[in-house]
């Protein structure tokens, strides 16, 4: 069945990520689906993929859009990998829901402005970290919205390649773990 526009906006969808930061950060930012492909729980996401409500920079992605899919694969991922977690996205103009932060980055995963300019270095989190709340994200819309103002000068940087293909997006995280928790 076809799903509306507006009806696919306010569908959250699913993310499994495995953090690559020194510092807490549980965003878009880390490797999406860390689990090899071919793993049963790894299809059973694949199955579940469908494109995604938004398209920033007329990049098209995909997203997990069965949370009990993305849960059984966290389980899973939890299991074997140091520093899982499961995040529960929206868009910003999706109905009110229970949020944890604010991320900038690419909606499919694996790319955030705060992991590339915050969570990545000391230096970046000496800087700025009094910016993110407990779990590395902005704590609102406003505080995102002036980050992101007070760096347009460097939206050029290096370490900042897919910004075109980046959207502020609301995140929930649902769990965390991994082999050494």
């Amino acid at each position: 069945m076809m799903t509306s526009p507006e009806e696919s906006r306010a569908r959250p969808w699913y993310i499994v990520m495995e953090a690559w930061h020194p510092f807490p950060h549980f965003g878009l930012d880390g490797l999406p689906w860390p689990l090899d492909a071919s793993e049963p729980v790894a299809r059973r996401v694949e199955d579940a993929m469908s494109p995604l409500p938004v398209a920033p920079g007329g990049c098209l992605f995909e997203g997990c859009f069965d949370g009990g899919a993305a849960r059984a694969y966290f389980d899973e991922a939890a299991r074997r990998i140091d520093h899982v977690y499961l995040v529960e996205i929206r868009t910003l103009d999706a109905p009110d829901s229970e949020v944890d932060g604010f991320d900038m980055g690419r909606p499919n995963g694996g790319f955030s402005v705060i992991g590339q300019e915050i969570c990545k270095t000391e230096d970046g989190h000496r800087q700025f970290g009094h910016l993110l709340n407990a779990l590395g994200l902005f704590p609102s819309e406003e505080t995102a919205r002036a980050y992101l103002a007070s760096r347009a000068a460097r939206t050029d940087a290096a370490d900042l390649e897919h910004l075109d293909e980046s959207i502020t997006l609301s995140l929930r995280v649902l769990a965390r773990g991994g082999a050494a928790a």
